[in-house]
Order: structure tokens, then sequence, then C-alpha cells
């Protein structure tokens, strides 16, 4: 049998690793940028310049480190986030001293029902006697340094896998529905003292609100401009059509088509541009007016048709299902819009506007699901009506209103780099690639 003998391939040193930089060189372009998380939390006034804040209690005080918060001036934690402090002691007898970590989610329902749920719970021993040797109290330190993180995710009710929830607190306008939702967190110090000359112990707690606030931003950012992208990136908005019909039918039916950036994903802080076309004939487009809020009753008794107005808002729908099959909602407008320009004249059977909308200032967290609660964001037409039976000065009856609704997601941070790129200038970017190697070759 013959041998056959296998030789080697000869490796020749390896090329040097390219070179890497923020900027591209010569010759390279910039595909995409990926978002990088702004820090937009404003420092409440009143809090600790250098990180700290102090809480105190009998006997015991407790410092934690931190840097943000809340515009309740509570101590702002990010996912994951750790919670780090020291607690100091005041007093003697000291049996055990314990930091708990806890997340509650809680639903109050008219007239006086409520279901309180744990999220989770995690605890630490900073301190504890031994109960096998005469150890003297007193080789207890008074200050007991600790660290505690929050957890990423949750187990809910029906045993599903979720993300920890922002803390959340609303109150419902319409008892109808429910009371009160929260998500929220605290840090719990536990003392146990040991009373002299006996086995009896007695326990106190410091309870800390804090505030949890996961740092999310959108993938990518959006234009600022309807006119000047559309042509020339089309692909950068998105289009809704719907129609606007008056109750009472004495006006013609409204074609409407509004346009706001593709992404659909947007932080509580951004001001989100829309182009809205309306068309119909003349007479209808008159008796149009664009305005937050409902119609204002005219005190013409001579006006003899209905009158519309309409606004695009930011709705908030809050959902609560506390137990399978039982689900409760209440939408809250939790942002207006404005208007920056109006072209079109009823005469030639168009109007058009253009404009931008932003969240409320106290909306301080994005949409959610935590099971028990859901959170959902829409950008909602909204449309009033005063019918002409509704003209009169002496009728009190309530304008009829309808609302459209468009969903969106609205994140606690903003895109903070390469605001404007998509995806769509991503494919045109590789098309121009694949013309210059064709060119090339």
């Amino acid at each position: 049998m013959s041998t056959i003998t296998l030789t080697p391939p000869v490796y020749s040193p390896s090329s040097d690793s390219p070179k890497y930089s923020r900027e591209p060189y010569d010759g390279e372009l910039r595909l995409d940028f990926v978002a990088k998380r702004g820090r937009t939390r404003p420092v409440a006034s009143g809090s600790s310049h250098d990180g700290i804040h102090t809480n105190h209690g009998k006997g015991v005080t407790t410092i934690l480190y931190c840097q943000d918060y809340s515009q309740d001036n509570l101590p702002c934690f990010s996912q994951r986030g750790v919670v780090s402090g020291e607690v100091h002691l005041q007093r003697e007898n000291i049996y055990s001293v314990r930091v708990k970590l806890v997340g509650h989610q809680s639903v109050a329902f008219p007239p006086g029902g409520s279901v309180n749920r744990s999220m989770f719970s995690r605890s630490q021993t900073l301190w504890k006697k031994s109960t096998t040797s005469n150890e003297d109290t007193t080789t207890r330190s008074s200050v007991l340094p600790f660290t505690i993180s929050f957890p990423s995710h949750f187990t809910d009710y029906s045993g599903v896998d979720r993300e920890l929830p922002p803390s959340f607190s609303s109150t419902s306008e319409d008892w109808s529905s429910f009371r009160h939702a929260e998500c929220s967190y605290s840090l719990i110090i536990e003392v146990t003292s040991i009373w002299k000359l006996t086995s009896w112990t007695s326990a106190r707690s410091l309870t800390i609100p804090l505030s949890y606030r996961p740092s999310k931003c959108p993938v990518l950012g959006y234009p600022s401009s309807f006119d000047s992208t559309i042509k020339s990136s089309p692909g950068e908005w998105s289009q809704f059509t719907t129609k606007i019909i008056s109750s009472d039918g004495s006006l013609s039916a409204i074609d409407c088509d509004f346009f706001i950036p593709s992404v659909r994903t947007f932080g509580i802080r951004d001001v989100i541009p829309f182009h809205m076309e309306l068309r119909s004939t003349p007479s209808t487009l008159q008796s149009i007016s664009y305005g937050q809020g409902q119609t204002k009753r005219p005190s013409s008794p001579s006006l003899k048709t209905t009158q519309l107005s309409v606004q695009l808002c930011i709705l908030r729908q809050t959902n609560v299902q506390p137990e399978k099959g039982e689900k409760t909602w209440e939408d809250r407008v939790i942002g207006f819009s404005r208007l920056t320009s109006v072209c079109g004249e009823p005469e030639d059977g168009t109007l058009i506007f253009d404009g931008e909308m932003e969240c409320d200032e106290n909306v301080e967290q994005g949409g959610f699901n935590s099971g028990m609660i859901h959170v959902k964001d829409f950008i909602a037409l909204d449309v009033s009506q005063i019918t002409a039976s509704q003209l009169g000065p002496l009728c009190q009856d309530t304008p009829s209103r309808s609302l459209t609704q468009f969903p969106i997601r609205l994140v606690a941070e903003s895109f903070t780099e390469g605001r404007g790129a998509s995806f769509r200038s991503f494919y045109d970017t590789l098309q121009v690639i694949h013309y210059m190697h064709m060119v090339a070759d």
C-alpha cells in the first residue's frame, strides 16, 4: 500500500487589521448610526449635587449614592441599576440589619376594591448577631455598606416573563374603569433589636421610595420636515387615510390623509412633525377649524351649518387586567399639536396642515406591559362636531366627538445621533455602492 504524504500549506504573515475610527476615512461611507442613549433626566431642585440622598429614621440613617432624580425628587435608577449606600446605626442592642429592594404593582377599583401584586423582592442581610457565641454587640460596626441591584425581568401572575416596568402612577378621571393604577419600587431597611436581659425582639423599618426609569431610546431618527424629504425619501413617512363624516349628514364626507415619521417610535421629549391633507367640497371645508379641544359653541343664531374642529393629539390608553378575562381601560390625552403652516383654500377643495406635537411636561415614562397594567400610546385624530340643531344659543347639548387612533411607541430617551438616518437612506447608500462597483468593473 502506498503512503501519501501531505505537506501543510505555507502560511504567510497575516495582513494588518484595518484601522478603526469614529469618523470614516477617505473612500469610506457611513451607512447608518446606532442610537446612543442620551441623558435627559432633570435633576430635581433640592437634591444633593454630590449624588448623596439621605433618609432619617428612628435610630437609623440611610445614605444612598445616586446621580439621577425623578420629577418627584426620588432617587432614580435605570434597568439593572445598582442601589448602593450605607446604613448608619445610632442605637445599641441590635440583633440584625437587613436591606430589601421590592417592586409592586397595584390597582384600585370603585367603590373600594383593590389588587396588589409583588413583582420581585431582593434582600441582603448586612449584619446578624451570632446565636452560638457570646459575641458582644459592640463588635458591630455603626456603618454598614450595602449594594443591591434591580432585576431586568419578573414573572407576572400568569407565568409570563416580562421586562420590569417603569415607575408609574395614574389616577382615573372616570371611576367607571378603575380608580388608580401604580407600579412602585422601594428600598426597605429593617432593623431588629433585642431587649436587654430577655430574648424578646422588636423590628423597625425605614422605607425609601425609589423611581425606576429604563433607558430605552429609538433605534432610528426621523425627518423634521415633510416638504423637504417626502420627494427625496418617501420611505421616511407613513401615510394614514381615514374619512370624516358629520353625525347629522349635513356635510359632505371629508377625505383625510395624514403623515407621520415611519419610525413610529419616539422619545417622550421629542417634537413629532406631521402633515395632514383634507379634501372635500368648498362648503364643507369652510366649516372646519383646527384647534385644541372641542369646538366652541357660536353665539350667532344665524349660523345654520355644522361646525367641525379637527385636532391631532397624543393619546395614552391605560389598560388594567388583574385577572384573566377582566379588563378595563381609560383614554387620556397627554399631548396636543400646534400648526406651523396652513396651505390651500376651501374653494379649491383642499386644506393642508403642517405642524408638530409633543407630550406634556409631566409625562415621565413611555409605554409598557406588566401583565396587570398595559400602557399603550397613539396618535389620535380628534374631531369635535356641533350639528345645525345644536347651534341655537339656548341649546345645552354637548358637541359630539370622535377619535381615530393610530398606534405609536413612546420611550424614555430620545435618539441623539444621526437624526434622520433610516433604513431608506441605508438602502439608498447600498445602491450607490453597488453602482460604483459596476462602474469600476
